[in-house]
């Protein structure tokens, strides 16, 4: 089986082929419990080192904007997006934090679909932009295309294993 692909070759969100299980579920946060997934799949999947205390500032003051995807039929969490949202620079702004989905579940839409999710809630909050800092030329493409963020600056202050930083960001309002 091959996956739905765009007209620019991300997969569709819609997609649900493509190795690691089946069927994916997405639920909110849904308090302590989920904590740990969260915290595992982003220490496993992400090079930047985060502090419990990091991940509790995000899920406790926005767990509405924390999504976890979950693999119906091997009950394992397989993405998750954690997000926050604010004033910045004049503008109410959302911010996606952390976005991971385990490499064998990649190319199927479930980071598109996680970050829809939580883009709904922060457009119906108010958001008049949302941010996201990419260091994956992929996934900076995928969210280009499919969701149709837009480059807006290369960022220098972050340490990572990447060599390029940039931040997309996507405008909710017109202007």
């Amino acid at each position: 089986m091959s996956a739905a692909v765009t007209s620019c070759g991300a997969p569709s969100p819609s997609s649900a082929s493509g190795t690691g299980g089946g069927e994916i579920t997405y639920v909110s946060y849904g308090g302590e419990q989920h904590l740990p997934l969260v915290m595992s799949l982003v220490d496993a999947e992400l090079s930047e080192p985060y502090s419990i205390f990091t991940y509790r500032y995000f899920v406790y003051l926005w767990p509405q904007l924390t999504f976890l995807a979950f693999d119906a039929k091997e009950g394992k969490c397989v993405g998750t997006v954690v997000c926050k949202m604010g004033e910045h620079r004049g503008a109410f702004r959302g911010y996606i934090a952390m976005l991971v989905v385990l490499k064998p579940y990649r190319g199927r839409g479930i980071a598109t679909e996680l970050v829809t999710r939580s883009i709904r809630v922060m457009m119906e909050s108010g958001c008049e932009e949302v941010t996201i800092i990419s260091i994956d030329f992929k996934t900076r493409e995928s969210l280009s295309c499919i969701l149709f963020f837009i480059s807006t600056f290369i960022v220098d202050f972050l340490i990572t294993s990447s060599t390029e930083n940039l931040e997309i960001q996507l405008n909710l309002v017109p202007g």
